[in-house]
């Protein structure tokens, strides 16, 4: 920077200015030779400021990306150990809400909420077929689900319940008696599709029962098995 503010002030052509005019022009030479020089240095220094945040911002730059995936990495950290922790009671709170929907529904009807009530009750069709006469009613208005499917639903929400109450602890059920649980709703749903017989509501509530139960005290302790066996696993390495 410097060498090249010297060449402005001690270029050939100026000195030949400066020896060859009149005493009168002097000092308005020197005065140009003064600003020529002034100019060139501030210039001079505004691209080495600004070379300077450059390569500062160049230097930052890779720094704030690896902090943004130092952050991303801890959040995603500690959403897994969240779902590991909670996992069974996100489970136990979406089939808590499916059945207070399919108990809410008449009660909202009966007091003129269909505005609320008919919604409630076709979001629920995408896991029941809510055939009217399969159905219970309260106030004369439907339950959001059929007998069978509310008896599911119903014992699901109480194992899981107590499989969360149990701190996940809870032995899980035999594949055999798994088996054994689930056959009587199939033999009870099987005869009545094909117009062999017709259930009853007590039966529905039965094997709808035994069926939620098994699969609920079955499953859930076999994730939880699964969980455990993998930290295991990752704290060994």
């Amino acid at each position: 920077m410097m060498k090249e503010c010297w060449k402005v002030a001690l270029s050939t052509g100026t000195w030949h200015k400066l020896f060859n005019c009149p005493e009168g022009e002097l000092k308005s030479q020197i005065k140009t030779i003064g600003l020529k020089y002034l100019l060139s240095l501030s210039t001079m220094q505004g691209r080495l400021m600004a070379l300077q945040q450059v390569k500062q911002g160049n230097r930052e730059f890779p720094l704030f990306i690896a902090k943004q995936k130092q952050d991303i990495g801890r959040y995603n950290k500690m959403l897994g150990e969240w779902l590991l922790n909670y996992w069974a009671t996100i489970i136990t709170t979406v089939l808590g809400l499916i059945v207070a929907t399919a108990v809410s529904i008449p009660f909202l009807s009966y007091f003129g909420l269909d505005a609320i009530a008919k919604p409630l009750f076709f979001s629920l069709h995408f896991v029941c077929a809510q055939v009217p006469s399969h159905s219970f009613y309260i106030f004369g208005h439907q339950l959001g689900l059929c007998e069978r499917n509310f008896s599911i639903y119903v014992s699901m929400f109480l194992g899981s319940l107590v499989f969360v109450l149990s701190k996940k602890r809870m032995p899980g059920l035999p594949w055999w008696l798994w088996i054994f649980m689930l056959l009587p709703m199939v033999w009870d749903g099987t005869t009545q599709m094909f117009g062999l017989r017709e259930s009853t509501w007590i039966l529905r509530i039965v094997t709808g029962t035994l069926f939620g139960l098994g699969n609920i005290w079955f499953v859930l302790p076999l994730i939880q098995k699964s969980l455990d066996e993998t930290s295991t696993l990752q704290q060994a390495r």
